[in-house]
């Protein structure tokens, strides 16, 4: 049989929309595979890169997920092992300060870019393998998320399962950080669909009322960090117009779901 076969998905739905096409397609044939490897277009991995991850599996029974460690073109590392998002991490993301790092450690989503071989919380999705028993118990990318947050939800979902989610250190890609979305500047401001992507994500594994929480602790840290630079004359990056772009975000959701429900609404 041929070993690339080229499918049409009809439109453009998005990294997890993109993967679940990949993954029907594959269930269909007889047998199916034991494991379905993702790697992004913007990731060349190493000869032995998949080997690794397959031979993780063999000494992680429990496994059901894990991805590879990445580098940059440079050489230096990216961080692909991840703690899930909470209100802690929301701060200190936007805050930007070390002593709240240090104090809110436990909590902060990246865990570092040169860690030992581990089980994390989630992995980044430009190179990782996934069980064929993990889709089968809890099925696919929510296509709901067109980019980001994804791979998270899927490997929290993996992980409600009981499955745990690893992080190999010697499946080693080069990833050329960012390629796909053009937000390797500091300066580029964050997409819409990173806004909705967050939105959602809070939302469905924590409900509405955390999501506020979460907003609150972000616009808190952002705004720290911002008077901070003011005040100080600081030369740091941060993305332009971030905490306008955000507060517009929110309120334009919020107004798309009130006039969703009002026209549900019986008469």
């Amino acid at each position: 049989p041929e070993r690339v076969h080229i499918q049409n998905s009809g439109r453009n739905g998005g990294y997890g929309f993109g993967n679940n096409v990949g993954f029907r397609l594959a269930l269909a044939t007889e047998p199916p595979p034991d494991y379905f490897y993702i790697l992004n277009p913007d990731c060349f991995p190493d000869p032995d890169a998949v080997e690794e991850l397959v031979d993780f599996f063999r000494r992680h029974p429990r496994a059901g997920i894990v991805g590879s460690a990445a580098r940059g073109e440079d050489g230096n590392p990216h961080c692909t092992a991840f703690r899930f998002p909470s209100l802690q991490s929301e701060f200190e993301d936007g805050v930007r300060l070390g002593l709240v790092s240090r104090l809110l450690a436990p909590y902060r989503v990246p865990i570092g870019d040169e860690i030992e071989e581990r089980i994390v919380d989630w992995v980044g999705g430009m190179s990782v393998l996934i069980r064929r028993e993990v889709l089968d118990e809890i099925g696919f990318f929510d296509e709901g998320f067109f980019l980001y947050f994804e791979e998270t939800d899927l490997c929290k979902r993996a992980r409600a399962a009981g499955y745990d989610v690893g992080y190999a250190k010697r499946s080693r890609v080069v990833h050329i950080g960012s390629a796909t979305t053009g937000l390797q500047s500091p300066d580029t401001p964050m997409p819409n669909f990173w806004y909705d992507s967050r939105r959602r994500y809070f939302e469905k594994n924590h409900g509405v009322a955390y999501r506020l929480l979460a907003d609150f602790a972000r616009l808190a840290g952002e705004s720290a960090f911002r008077a901070r630079v003011r005040t100080l004359g600081l030369n740091r990056p941060a993305k332009p117009h971030f905490i306008r772009d955000f507060l517009r975000h929110q309120l334009r959701s919020e107004a798309t779901q009130l006039m969703q429900r009002v026209g549900k609404a019986p008469l």
